[in-house]
């Protein structure tokens, strides 16, 4: 299981009923292999306030994704960070894990997010991976970071950056005034994944 990221890099909350916990912890951990921040309930310590900490950690984060199923639409507490993480105005993904009508109200608040319907897939994997290739949380991933010995080095590591990603071209912009030596940041325009890289003398 993976541990929730307790760091200042972009970071997704995800927002779920422990009666859905098996699916959600999944999710967590298949996109925490797939280079992404995520935060989840997992190990608040005892003695710990709560509704602050979760206020907290939503206040504080990048993108929402919310877990809808008949449990968390009966749940206070799913409820209450939905209705928090709109008021902030959070990009917010809603994964709908069943088919179920939404009450009057969540229906109001939803209807215009964005969704995925994981009961839509044939199965999990195919449901995960178009969950990682979701361009609302990109910019919750970690940056890549490679070394090169000279400036020629660049196309390189660019080049293997974009299959990484899976793509075959990759255009980027290169902004540094630090070369032949130093670290820079090459803005891709592919899912927004930022890739550092940093130039040292041979």
């Amino acid at each position: 299981m993976a541990a929730a990221y307790n760091g200042t890099e972009p970071y997704i909350f995800m927002s779920y009923s422990h009666k859905d916990t098996d699916v959600v912890l999944n999710a967590v951990d298949v996109l925490t292999d797939n280079g992404f921040h995520v935060w989840y309930d997992n190990g608040i310590e005892a003695g710990t306030e709560w509704p602050e900490y979760i206020a907290e950690r939503l206040i504080n984060c990048q993108v929402v994704i919310a877990f809808m199923s008949r449990n968390s639409q009966d749940s206070h507490n799913c409820r209450r960070e939905i209705h928090f993480a709109i008021e902030l105005k959070k990009e917010l993904l809603v994964v709908y894990l069943e088919d179920f009508e939404l009450s009057p109200g969540m229906r109001l608040q939803l209807s215009a997010l964005q969704a995925m319907f994981r009961y839509k897939y044939k199965d999990d994997s195919e449901f995960l991976s178009h969950l990682c290739g979701a361009a609302i949380i990109q910019k919750c991933k970690a940056e890549i970071e490679v070394e090169v010995e000279d400036i020629e080095a660049v196309h390189t590591a660019v080049a293997d950056f974009a299959q990484y990603i899976g793509q075959q071209t990759l255009a980027v912009s290169v902004k540094t005034s630090a070369a032949p030596q130093g670290e820079f940041v090459v803005d891709s325009d592919v899912n927004e994944i930022p890739l550092k890289i940093a130039i040292k003398r041979a």
